[in-house]
């Protein structure tokens, strides 16, 4: 440790200098050397800074306006520092924090402070949701793809699927879109053996007209794809931004 005198032009240090730190004194100014520390983290610890990197990720990726939103809302719900109650927190600093409770769960980060949960939501099950592209998905009879859209034309039972997984007693949220529909829209939403794996209400056939739907269920039984099936007795329609996302509660 070293002691340091100042003359008649220097009369004052403070703060931090590479390693090394100013320190007021009764004795006058002192510079310390900042111990190294060597203790080894606990697994707990390495975990918590391993999703660093993550969230920093995601908060680089979000746009202006989105950073804005973060600090308007610490602004607005009062959500403020622990050492000074007047002053918001930053908007980084909710980021990290609100965050924190979705990674840590294997969850998706969120880029809004408005959409915290409970509940949580999983990462996106539905491959190409959008139907931007026809892959992973497969049309049978009277079923079509077009950019957006999945078409059925009326006249048969028949419908389009896609591969995935879904387990039994797990709670998931199904979001879509109909349109393009004179009428209601007459069809149900199964397994492979066509079995519903929709609790109730959903496990049934559903008669919906235009409009952008969101069912929250329980799964119960464990199914490797989904089915969207129509009857031949329904009127023309189409199905178009389709999501399947898991629930934790």
């Amino acid at each position: 440790m070293a002691r340091i005198k100042f003359g008649s032009i220097v009369t004052e240090g403070r703060g931090s200098l590479g390693g090394h730190t100013f320190q007021n004194s009764s004795g006058g100014v002192q510079l310390r050397t900042k111990p190294i520390n060597n203790k080894k983290p606990s697994s707990a610890q390495s975990l918590i800074r391993s999703y660093n990197p993550h969230l920093q990720a995601g908060w680089r990726s979000l746009t202006d306006a989105q950073r804005d939103i973060w600090s308007r809302f610490a602004t607005s719900h009062q959500i403020c520092m622990l050492r000074d109650p007047d002053r918001p927190v930053c908007g980084h600093s909710l980021y990290m924090k609100y965050n924190f409770e979705y990674i840590s769960r294997g969850l998706s980060l969120i880029a809004s402070p408005y959409l915290m949960g409970p509940p949580y939501f999983g990462t996106e099950i539905i491959k190409n949701g959008g139907f931007l592209t026809a892959d992973n998905w497969n049309f049978y009879v009277n079923w079509s793809w077009s950019p957006g859209f999945a078409n059925y034309l009326s006249g048969a039972l028949s419908n389009f699927r896609q591969f995935l997984s879904l387990n039994s007693g797990f709670y998931y949220r199904l979001s879509f879109t109909i349109a393009n529909c004179a009428g209601s829209a007459k069809f149900r939403i199964v397994d492979y053996q066509y079995h519903y794996i929709f609790s109730v209400p959903f496990n049934n056939i559903l008669y919906l007209t235009d409009g952008h739907y969101s069912f929250d269920f329980t799964c119960i039984l464990n199914s490797d794809r989904i089915r969207f099936s129509a009857y031949a007795d329904s009127p023309s329609f189409s199905i178009t931004s389709i999501s399947l996302r898991r629930l934790y509660y």
